[in-house]
């Protein structure tokens, strides 16, 4: 019909000068409100989780933390605290849940410092230059690289990155070594961060 040739004409001319003139803009609107639909989703399912929104401070604090892919109901909460240039030695039998923790405390800095709810009842997160996890590594034959070589170059790595404003987070260093040797491995790299007065676990 003639009215349907109208419309269609309108819409295409429509298109042409949104295409022509205000495509730029057109992409930053859609940008914005992609973001400001995923900030309600992120809002409505913490609401439901019962997360909480941690404040910007100095001091990373997390008060009833909790693993971010359990329900904080079936989960023991556990307290975190990190000053500026504090490091925190934790050690536990096995699965004792030692890298749930360091995981979780992962997490739940990267949302806060995104400005997001983290699984928490309250706390303070402070703004990061980097969050860096080193956690178990298995051995790379085809590079000719043993489990501890591979081990190492991500501690070597980890010192050129990490600066006082980062966190830093260390799992499981020393496997395949004895205890004597672990132990001494993982003394001289917390001693080395501690020089540094990085904060981290």
């Amino acid at each position: 019909s003639d009215a349907s040739l109208v419309v269609r004409a309108s819409l295409r001319e429509l298109s042409e000068t949104v295409y022509s003139q205000h495509l730029d803009t057109a992409v930053a609107c859609i940008s914005v409100c992609e973001c400001g639909a995923a900030a309600l989703d992120h809002a409505e399912a913490s609401r439901e989780k019962g997360w909480s929104l941690p404040a910007s401070g100095k001091t990373l604090t997390l008060k009833g933390l909790t693993p971010f892919w359990l329900d904080r109901g079936s989960s023991v909460p556990n307290d975190v605290s990190l000053a500026s240039g504090q490091m925190a030695f934790l050690t536990g039998p096995n699965a004792s849940g030692k890298s749930t923790l360091l995981r979780s405390t992962a997490a739940a800095a990267l949302l806060g410092a995104s400005g997001l709810c983290a699984p928490i009842s309250e706390g303070t997160v402070p703004h990061w230059d980097g969050i860096l996890l080193r956690h178990a590594t298995g051995d790379a034959p085809l590079y000719g690289k043993s489990s501890f070589e591979r081990e190492m170059d991500a501690v070597a790595q980890l010192f050129r990155e990490c600066s006082p404003d980062s966190l830093v987070l260390v799992d499981e260093l020393g496997r395949g070594t004895s205890s004597t040797e672990g132990a001494a491995i993982g003394g001289a790299v917390l001693d080395e961060l501690t020089d540094r007065k990085m904060r981290g676990v």
